[in-house]
């Protein structure tokens, strides 16, 4: 055997287990990442799906104790208005809150939708009424809140009768939301 063959015989054997080591690292680094990866994914969509767990119970509970209140159920437009303001003013996840009469045709908000302002045509205000109870709606660009996504919930309303005399609604912002969650992403994806 030439010199020259055993030279690259002796620089393989030399090389063959660093080029073992190296793919074997790779391929565990790797087999680590795509774990980490499906991990925090896992995670996060538990998060998520806790945070909108949470953020239905506490639209139900607002909506439930504004139903409650005389001046819905008298449709006083003054009061309610300056309610509603306040609420969301206190809180930021609130895109918007709205009543409406029977008809959907909303009476008082902290947005006013576009004339002729009717809420009706939308499944939450529909099912809310059917159902008599809390009701979702779904992914929707507001009409109300130059063109953001919310995602609504609907609470029917009693008058001093007992008889259904409108809706309440509330809109939850999306955009926030999402902003938080990609940034957590971020933050913890390691390259």
């Amino acid at each position: 055997v030439s010199i020259r063959a055993q030279l690259v015989l002796i620089t393989l054997i030399i090389a063959l287990p660093a080029i073992v080591i190296i793919i074997y690292l790779g391929v565990h680094q790797r087999k680590n990442a795509v774990d980490d990866a499906y991990q925090l994914t896992r995670l996060i969509a538990e998060r998520i799906a806790s945070e909108q767990k949470n953020m239905a119970a506490a639209a139900e509970q607002l909506l439930v104790t504004l139903a409650q209140m005389p001046e819905i159920r008298q449709q006083n437009r003054g009061r309610v208005q300056h309610l509603l303001r306040t609420l969301n003013e206190l809180n930021h996840q609130y895109a918007n809150i709205l009543v409406t009469d029977l008809s959907g045709k909303t009476w008082a908000a902290v947005f006013m939708p576009p004339p002729p302002s009717m809420l009706d045509d939308r499944r939450y205000f529909k099912n809310a009424i059917t159902s008599g109870h809390l009701s979702s709606g779904e992914y929707v660009v507001s009409k109300s809140m130059a063109n953001k996504p919310v995602f609504h919930f609907a609470y029917p309303y009693r008058d001093t009768a007992g008889k259904i005399a409108g809706v309440i609604v509330v809109a939850f912002r999306l955009d926030t939301r999402s902003e938080e969650h990609t940034s957590e992403l971020q933050s913890r994806i390691t390259i």
